[in-house]
């Protein structure tokens, strides 16, 4: 009887080492399962959040696309991200004249202006063979350190030109029309282009090839300006008046 015993016990041991067993393999496969779901959602968010940051990218920037030729849009190298610059590499190639946008991407009237810019740049270049000119965009809703501290910003939209040989920046507040909407014809809006073109090579001292049939000579001094100092004195007012602040653009 006592083997019998021990034999069931043994036999009773042997089923219950089993169930646990059994018990356990459960819970792993179970883990198992619950992991790879939870591996299947975060790769799904993950996705999301990068397709949803790549639009942001893509809303953020005015002038990061290829339609914005010649504009160089404001991207910091490794080297500069790393140092914490505040100023941009542009600002010490002294050897051409820099134009540059201080923009942020919700302001209604940078929106506004950002074809305007693109069509006052592409003017210059066409017609400063002689000197090459770069026209550059800094947003500052991504480097509102740089705007504000590397280049004392207070408001966007703000336009500095930086001449040949400097690197200290002047501002430049341009004539006529600054709103891409601007009644007129396609002649007027040309005309409003060509005198922004004249008048920003005026400041800089660009000098422009001249166009067949047009004098070039409504800016030989430019109203407003003293050519020599680049101080602003009775510009006209704009059809868009005013600029937005830092503190209401930039969150």
């Amino acid at each position: 009887g006592t083997a019998q015993e021990q034999w069931q016990r043994k036999d009773l041991q042997s089923q219950l080492e089993d169930k646990r067993k059994q018990e356990v393999k459960e819970q792993i496969d179970q883990h198992q399962k619950k992991k790879k779901a939870l591996a299947r959602t975060k790769g799904k968010i993950d996705k999301k959040r990068r397709s949803s940051s790549d639009r942001e990218k893509k809303i953020f920037s005015l002038y990061d696309t290829k339609q914005s030729h010649p504009i160089i849009e404001y991207l910091p190298s490794k080297e500069d991200s790393e140092s914490a610059t505040l100023t941009p590499s542009f600002v010490l190639e002294v050897t051409w004249p820099r134009v540059v946008q201080f923009y942020h991407p919700s302001s209604p009237r940078c929106q506004a202006l950002q074809s305007i810019y693109v069509a006052v740049a592409r003017g210059i270049k066409r017609r400063s063979s002689r000197l090459p000119v770069e026209f550059h965009a800094i947003n500052c809703g991504v480097y509102r350190e740089v705007c504000e501290q590397g280049f004392n910003v207070k408001s966007v939209p703000t336009i500095i030109g930086l001449r040949s040989g400097r690197i200290d920046g002047t501002e430049i507040t341009l004539p006529g029309s600054m709103g891409a909407g601007a009644s007129g014809s396609n002649e007027d809006r040309a005309k409003d282009v060509e005198l922004k073109v004249e008048f920003i090579a005026q400041m800089m001292g660009i000098p422009l090839d001249i166009v067949k049939g047009h004098s070039g000579a409504a800016f030989a001094r430019p109203m407003g300006v003293d050519v020599d100092s680049g101080i602003d004195v009775d510009l006209p007012e704009n059809d868009i008046p005013g600029e937005d602040s830092i503190e209401s653009s930039i969150p």
